[in-house]
């Protein structure tokens, strides 16, 4: 028995019809995506940006680390290596309160668009669920409360899926594929 056929998909546990979902729709959903999403998006480029500056922060304060330790275990060392190694301390220490001052911007960033964030986190699935319940004979609650991690996926695929059945494609060969991309993502 086929996954995928012209009438049918099998999907949240059930064979179920497809329906005619228009571009219009299609559309529609992904500029709803876009306005969640460029709400909070400098937010998150903000964030990204702070993170970056962590991680090489760290770094740097790993090579800093290093230094003082090789110079640490020379066995005469002289007032200069005494005097980097003091150097290097300060600069330590300012490392690390930079990456303090960026933890802590982070933290100020995501509270004051923490709002946002929840509203955009609420919204998603219901307009995804909606979006599937024109593509496929499912409901937006019962998608929801039954959709799998697999299904999930699918969803992701149901257009793809759709017009490669109605192209010609076999339901053996579009589930290839699909075993394909699984395993890919999943490993």
């Amino acid at each position: 028995m086929a996954k995928y056929s012209i009438n049918t998909v099998e999907f949240c546990g059930k064979k179920r019809e497809w329906k005619d979902c228009t571009n219009k729709d299609l559309r529609d959903y992904q500029k709803e995506m876009d306005k969640l999403v460029e709400k909070v998006q400098p937010a998150l480029d903000e964030i990204e940006d702070l993170q970056e500056s962590i991680d090489e922060n760290n770094s740097l304060l790993q090579d800093v680390n290093d230094g003082i330790k090789t110079l640490q275990s020379k066995e005469n060392m002289t007032d200069k290596d005494s005097e980097d190694i003091m150097k290097m301390i300060y600069n330590r220490k300012t490392i690390r309160k930079d990456i303090r001052d960026a933890k802590a911007e982070i933290k100020a960033i995501d509270r004051d668009n923490k709002e946002q964030r929840v509203k955009m986190e609420e919204r998603l699935p219901v307009a995804k669920a909606e979006l599937i319940s024109k593509m496929v004979d499912i409901s937006p609650e019962e998608y929801l409360e039954k959709s799998t991690e697999y299904d999930e996926f699918i969803a992701e695929q149901l257009s793809t899926i759709r017009i490669q059945l109605l192209a010609g494609s076999q339901s053996k060969d579009i589930e290839k594929i699909i075993k394909k991309q699984l395993e890919a993502r999943f490993r």
